[in-house]
């Protein structure tokens, strides 16, 4: 038997990373300096992942997937490396695992739009399987 995920919990996904992305908007728009916005925007992308990733620990699948490479392969990563050059001026010329941080970043955003995909992907066809039930 599949298990289906509630499109309530998709939208409470879908919901939890507009907050996310607000909170990362509102950290650097409000917190000094720069590098303290970043830690707090990044603490916040990884709670996140984190917390999608406990909710999904049973259905292992895109939104999971995503959650994992976003928190685990980039905003971890992003997150340490910054805490490491605490008070390095410029942190575009640091590299995250061997990558430069603006490529990195980059990726993380990409990575992130994905996740969004992938939640948006499952709340229509929760949303459709629960229309199709009798």
């Amino acid at each position: 038997m599949i298990r289906t995920t509630k499109p309530s919990k998709y939208l409470a996904f879908f919901a939890a990373q507009v907050a996310a992305a607000c909170w990362a908007i509102l950290c650097f728009r409000y917190f000094e300096p720069r590098q303290l916005a970043a830690i707090l925007a990044g603490s916040g992308f990884w709670v996140l992942g984190f917390t999608i990733l406990w909710v999904q620990r049973r259905q292992r699948g895109a939104v999971f997937w995503s959650a994992f490479l976003l928190t685990f392969i980039f905003s971890l990563p992003m997150l340490l490396t910054r805490v490491w050059y605490w008070g390095h001026e410029n942190f575009s010329q640091v590299s995250v695992l061997g990558v430069p941080s603006q490529v990195f970043h980059r990726g993380s955003e990409w990575m992130y739009m994905a996740m969004v995909l992938a939640t948006l992907v499952g709340l229509v066809r929760a949303y459709m399987g629960q229309r199709k039930a009798p």
